[in-house]
C-alpha cells in the first residue's frame, strides 16, 4: 500500500524523530510513503479571506507536485505527518477544489495546471481508514501495559471543521490508537485547547501558562505521558519543562516502542518511554 508523502520543513529539521518513527511504523504495517520529488514550504498560514489567493500558491504548488506523481505511484492520496502542514494543505485544497475561478487564477502562477486531483490525508487517517486499528493491535510486540496516556490534539487537527480528522468537539482517534497499543487513554478537558502556538516567540508567558494548564490537568487525571503529532505543540508543551511535569512524546514514538521498533527511537525518547512504561 503506497501513499504520496509531503514531509514539510519541520520533519526535516527539528522534528526528524516524527518523520523517522512515522515511516518506520507505517512500513511495519505494510504502508510505504513515497516522498514528493520536489516540495516547498506549505505556507504555514493560509489567507483566511475568501479572495486572498496568493497565500495559497505555495500549498497548491505542492499539490501540483503530487498530481505529477500520482500515476507513477498509483494513488492520488497525499499524506502529511505534521499537523500544521496537514491543516494548511487540506484547507487550501478544500477552498479551491470546487471553485474553477480560484484554481484558474492560482494556475497563472504555476508552471503547470493543477486540476484538483489530490486528496490530502493525515497520518491518523491512514492508521484508521487504511491500515485499520485491528491490524495495528495485532502488530504490537511490547504492549504498553495499561500506561495512562494523555492524547493532545491541539488546534490544527480539528479546526476548522472542514479539515478535522475527527469530531472537532470530542475527537477520539488518538485514544483509539493508544488502546490498540495496549495503553489506557485518560479523559481530560484540554486535549483540543491551543498550546499557545507562536506566542512562544514573543509572549513566552502566554505559552507557558497554556502548557501548565494543559499538562497540569492531564497529570491530575493520572496521565504518565502525553502524546501529540504536532511539532509546534510538542515544542511548546516541552518548553522549559520542569522535572515534575509529565513528559511529552510523539504518538509515533510510543507506537514504535509498542511495535518492537525501539532501535528507531532517539536515546532520550527511549529512556522516557521505558521509564513510564516500567512504572506500571
Amino acid at each position: 500500500m503506497k501513499f504520496l508523502y509531503y514531509p514539510g520543513c519541520t520533519a526535516k529539521s527539528t522534528a526528524k524523530s516524527l518523520e523517522e518513527t512515522s515511516i518506520a511504523m507505517l512500513k511495519k504495517l505494510g504502508v510505504e510513503l513515497v516522498e514528493l520529488e520536489k516540495w516547498y514550504c506549505c505556507g504555514v498560514m493560509p489567507g483566511l479571506a475568501d479572495d486572498a489567493l496568493m497565500p495559497h500558491v505555495s500549498s497548491v504548488r505542492n499539490l501540483l507536485q503530487a498530481q505529477k506523481m500520482k500515476d507513477e505511484v498509483g494513488t492520488n492520496k497525499l499524506v502529511a505527518i505534521c499537523s500544521m502542514c496537514y491543516n494548511v494543505l487540506k484547507l487550501v485544497s478544500a477552498r479551491i477544489v470546487s471553485d474553477e475561478e480560484k484554481i484558474s487564477r492560482i494556475n497563472n502562477f504555476l508552471e503547470e495546471e493543477y486540476r484538483g486531483e489530490i486528496e490530502v490525508l493525515h497520518l491518523l487517517d491512514v492508521l484508521r481508514d487504511y491500515v485499520g486499528l485491528d491490524k495495528l493491535k495485532e502488530s504490537v510486540e511490547s504492549p504498553l501495559n495499561k500506561l495512562k496516556v494523555a492524547c493532545y490534539y491541539g488546534c490544527a487537527l480539528v479546526r476548522p471543521k472542514e479539515v478535522a480528522v475527527d469530531d472537532p468537539e470530542d475527537p477520539s482517534i488518538m485514544e483509539e490508537v493508544v488502546r490498540a497499543l495496549g495503553g489506557e487513554p485518560v479523559d481530560y478537558p484540554y486535549k483540543t485547547e491551543c498550546c499557545g502556538a507562536f506566542h512562544v516567540i514573543d509572549e513566552e508567558a502566554v505559552a507557558a501558562a497554556k502548557k501548565d494548564q494543559i499538562k497540569g490537568y492531564a497529570k491530575k487525571m493520572g496521565a504518565k505521558v502525553m502524546v501529540t503529532v504536532c511539532p509546534l505543540c510538542h515544542f511548546n508543551l516541552s518548553f522549559k519543562a520542569r522535572e515534575e511535569e509529565i513528559p511529552v512524546v510523539y504518538l509515533t514514538e510510543l507506537a514504535c516502542y509498542a511495535l518492537g521498533l525501539k532501535d528507531v527511537l532517539e536515546d532520550g525518547v527511549k529512556k522516557v518511554v521505558e521509564g513510564v512504561v516500567g512504572k506500571r
